[in-house]
């Protein structure tokens, strides 16, 4: 969310990303994290709840990757495949 100039009208700017547990933990880009406008942070879910994110686990700039918790779940978190070997390649498709 950021505030748009003195008039304190707020504007969303979508992203995109994925829960990783039912607790709230969830995945998005880095870049997302690091524009000075930003004041604040919420997941929309697709059942119309706002739930704010209340903290940053991990951020890699480098390969723009960062873990955030939401707090207000329980959520429906992605099911990721346990049979994948490491340094296997994956692809991602999503649209903001």
């Amino acid at each position: 969310m950021v505030r748009m100039g003195a008039s304190n009208d707020w504007v969303a700017l979508p992203a995109t990303g994925f829960f990783i547990s039912n607790s709230g933990m969830f995945v998005t880009s880095s870049h997302v994290l690091h524009d000075q406008d930003y004041e604040g942070m919420v997941v929309l879910l697709g059942d119309g709840r706002v739930l704010p994110v209340r903290a940053v686990l991990a951020d890699d700039e480098r390969y723009d990757v960062a873990i955030l918790k939401a707090e207000g779940g329980p959520v429906s978190a992605l099911s990721l495949e346990a049979s994948g070997e490491t340094g296997s390649r994956v692809a991602v498709m999503s649209h903001p």
